[in-house]
């Protein structure tokens, strides 16, 4: 598993996409993994959790193919690795129009007196 982390934390591993005006890029990061029982023992088995936020220029299917070349080429130094992919969520990027009026008021910076009107001193 430390090859695999290593490989998509390198060159190997590259989210591409078209910037969002909204949401900007794509970002992802390893969030969870477990595996061992003690300090002093080689685990024989470990668990990854890799939360990606795409944007929607993405193609999902093509990430999990990138993931699972690298898993694959990592096979041919490591021939007993048994790694395998799970999906635990897919959603596709939700966009919001740029003239949506709750996202402009969110983007526009607050006036005091506003403020004092709705929430007081």
């Amino acid at each position: 598993m430390n090859e695999i982390i290593h490989r998509m934390l390198g060159e190997e591993f590259e989210l591409t996409y078209e910037e969002d005006d909204l949401l900007d890029g794509s970002t992802y990061s390893i969030n969870v993994f477990n595996g061992g029982a003690n300090t002093n023992v080689v685990p024989d088995q470990c668990f990854v959790n890799i939360d990606i936020r795409t944007v929607p220029s993405q193609d999902h299917n093509q990430i999990i193919d990138q993931i699972d070349q690298i898993i694959q080429s990592t096979k041919g130094t490591y021939p007993d690795l048994n790694a395998e992919i799970r999906i635990l969520n897919d959603q596709t990027p939700v966009k919001t129009s740029s003239e949506d009026l709750l996202l402009n008021w969110y983007k526009t910076p607050l006036n005091p007196h506003v403020v004092q009107q709705h929430w007081g001193e």
